[in-house]
């Protein structure tokens, strides 16, 4: 059987989960995906903080944040 991954970007996020920050490149096709850790909400709902594998904060754009999803 063939299994496929799903990028799902979640409602709502847990504090110290990772999650796969899907970076926008202006020179590429395709964009980068990075295992960051959601530490917490941004005052704008547009936004949020994350920690990146390297250990620094990050504020972005919550539409960038996706869960990996398996389907068989």
């Amino acid at each position: 059987m063939d299994s496929t991954i799903q990028l799902i970007c979640p409602s709502t996020f847990e504090e110290g989960k990772s999650y796969l920050f899907m970076e926008r490149q202006v020179n590429t096709l395709a964009p980068a995906t990075v295992l960051v850790m959601f530490v917490r909400y941004d005052p704008c709902p547009a936004f949020i903080i994350v920690r990146d594998e390297m250990g620094n904060k990050r504020r972005c754009l919550r539409e960038d944040l996706f869960v990996q999803v398996f389907q068989v």
